[in-house]
């Protein structure tokens, strides 16, 4: 005959113990893995910014000065702040980069599309989010390059001399010196390296040392026109706040040190270019 008997009590509340551990530890993994997801989605979009913006940037300051007519109409002619602190840089070039070929290119005239400008501002222009992006201004227009951008900065190396060997001025130590423009006045005047050894850290005072100072070699302000290599700083935001996660590090943006002290993501990239048309002299 069969047994009649059902479980007992105690039966019961073990396989609801057993059924309540087995969906906890399922609802943990979930959990943990939807976290990580998200935050992966995040990391991509920052580096997705990142890649996009700085490529577009170096690929485009390093014709600056494209000049085939030897005019010397071209090349970098603002290298400001703008009201944040962020940097912005304006060139020209003798190619509108449109892959078209037209009348206005190579003819040594600044034309329509042939001055950009890079600078962060705050899209769209007419509903602002508070967030800033990069842009690319050119002619009458601007594009948007990059999104959430926390911080652009930009310094410069140069040759003083004018003779075209394009040696680039040193300091005391025999370190590249990069400059930048904290007055607006389109001459570069102070050195963010301080400590002269070559890198620019957190171990620099971020007002950086004015070019007149003795282990700069004496120099006075520095035109535009002696620039030979851009150095670039893009910071770029996560799109919200990460939950668990603090950020205290400290980025070090040209001029700029940055300590959010947030949940929110971040990546830091730098490049150097060397700008092959500046300081180029003519063969007649």
């Amino acid at each position: 005959m069969r047994n009649k008997n059902g479980f007992s009590l105690v039966e019961l509340m073990v396989a609801v113990a057993i059924s309540g551990l087995v969906l906890s530890t399922a609802h943990t993994i979930y959990k943990s893995q939807q976290q990580s997801y998200s935050v992966q989605e995040q990391v991509s979009a920052i580096q997705q910014n990142l890649r996009g913006g700085v490529y577009c940037m170096c690929r485009e300051i390093r014709m600056a000065g494209y000049d085939p007519q030897c005019t010397r109409n071209f090349g970098i002619i603002d290298v400001g702040l703008d009201h944040s602190a962020n940097g912005t840089i304006t060139f020209t070039l003798d190619d509108n980069l449109n892959g078209v070929p037209n009348e206005s290119d190579g003819n040594g005239q600044v034309d329509n599309r042939e001055k950009l400008t890079y600078a962060l501002y705050d899209y769209p222009t007419a509903n602002p989010d508070g967030t800033l992006d990069l842009g690319r201004k050119y002619g009458a227009g601007r594009q948007l390059l990059a999104q959430n951008i926390q911080a652009l900065g930009f310094a410069y190396a140069f040759d003083t001399t004018g003779d075209g060997d394009n040696l680039l001025d040193e300091d005391i130590n025999g370190h590249v010196i990069w400059a930048i423009d904290s007055d607006n006045d389109k001459e570069l005047d102070v050195n963010l390296d301080t400590n002269h050894d070559g890198v620019i850290d957190i171990k620099d005072g971020p007002g950086g040392q004015i070019l007149s100072h003795t282990d700069n070699g004496g120099l006075v302000d520095v035109k535009v026109s002696d620039i030979r290599i851009v150095r670039l700083w893009l910071l770029v935001r996560g799109d919200r706040d990460d939950p668990g996660f603090v950020n205290n590090k400290t980025y070090v943006v040209s001029n700029q040190r940055i300590t959010p002290k947030d949940g929110v993501r971040r990546r830091l990239l730098t490049a150097i270019v060397r700008c092959r048309n500046l300081g180029v002299m003519s063969n007649n």
